[in-house]
């Protein structure tokens, strides 16, 4: 098994890219057996491949293996310093623009100026720390978001520090203004389960940015959207998550490759026996795939990637130590 680096080319007119395929490393060993044992043909399909891992390092790239594989390719490029992650926001910007022509002439772009979003989140606070959970597991309606957007509205505009909050999307919001140049930042995926002191903003400089989050969050404490979603036993809509500090690019169009998230929702929620229920799909698809194509297998901290191997199936039936050299990659991420 080889380790490899992001830079690497491929062929993506021959990718087929599985969205958390890989349990946490935490899990993975437990899940093997179980695995193996329900889906005989993909280990089989694992072994003959040529594998390479790619570990990631989540605070350093400040986004999930899946968004720095599609940053890369669509061509950003972080300035020194600045961690790949920090090009979702421009990316979202750019993707609205095109998508949403009659809001275009609301998002400001500028070649020097760094790129923000906010987006709403719910934080949620136990003993041990508080956690983030993204809009996009929030099951939040249109009508929710308008509520607590008109809740908040004057606080969105330039109160004397500079900052501006201006709606792109529903629930997302480009901020503009002064704030600092690359900063350690980290998109709302990949702030999912990690400890919100470790990425809240501090220094001087994020004073005016932290006064703004607390008001807000103060506008939709008691807020009766969020009464009524307590009253449902979903989470409160209780604050927002600014991510981004990209300069502006044009994304490359993304063509050539799929990317499968069947199995995403269900590792979400920590689900893996529907987790192993959705695989099912996931083998028809690898068992029809060309032996040709490439295939990229994603997890919470690192990506492994696939290729052809003509020669690795008769190989594996006489190396012992071999024997399953799909588990280096599964349970041993070293």
């Amino acid at each position: 098994m080889a380790h490899r680096q992001m830079t690497h080319q491929y062929n993506l007119l021959m990718t087929i890219v599985i969205a958390d395929a890989l349990p946490p490393e935490t899990t993975a060993h437990a899940m093997a057996g179980p695995f193996a044992e329900r889906y005989p043909k993909t280990i089989h399909w694992f072994n003959a491949r040529a594998a390479s891992l790619e570990l990631w390092a989540l605070p350093k790239n400040g986004c999930t293996p899946l968004e720095g594989w599609q940053l890369e390719r669509s061509g950003f490029k972080p300035t020194p310093g600045s961690p790949i992650g920090s090009g979702l926001a421009p990316k979202m910007l750019h993707e609205l623009a095109q998508g949403q022509a009659d809001q275009s002439s609301s998002l400001q772009t500028s070649p020097q100026t760094p790129v923000w979003l906010a987006t709403l989140c719910s934080t949620v606070i136990s003993q041990e720390r508080a956690t983030a959970v993204p809009l996009s597991l929030l099951n939040v309606e249109s009508a929710e978001i308008e509520a607590l957007s008109q809740a908040a509205a004057p606080l969105f505009g330039d109160d004397g520090d500079g900052i501006v909050m201006t709606p792109v999307d529903d629930g997302i919001w480009q901020v503009t203004g002064p704030l600092p140049d690359g900063a350690r930042t980290i998109t709302p995926a990949a702030l999912m389960g990690q400890d919100l002191g470790d990425w809240w903003p501090t220094g001087n400089e994020w004073r005016a940015w932290r006064k703004r989050v607390n008001e807000i969050q103060m506008a939709w404490h008691d807020h009766p959207v969020n009464q009524a979603r307590e009253r449902q036993g979903l989470p409160a809509i209780n604050s927002i998550w600014l991510f981004g500090g990209g300069l502006p690019y044009e994304p490359v169009r993304q063509t050539g490759f799929t990317v499968d998230e069947s199995l995403s929702l269900a590792t979400l929620q920590g689900d893996w026996s529907a987790w192993l229920d959705a695989w099912a799909g996931i083998e028809d698809q690898l068992l029809a795939a060309e032996p040709d194509q490439s295939v990229v297998l994603t997890g919470p901290d690192c990506l492994v990637y696939l290729n052809n191997a003509p020669k690795q199936w008769w190989r594996n039936l006489f190396a012992s130590k071999q024997k399953n050299p799909w588990r280096a990659w599964w349970i041993n991420r070293k």
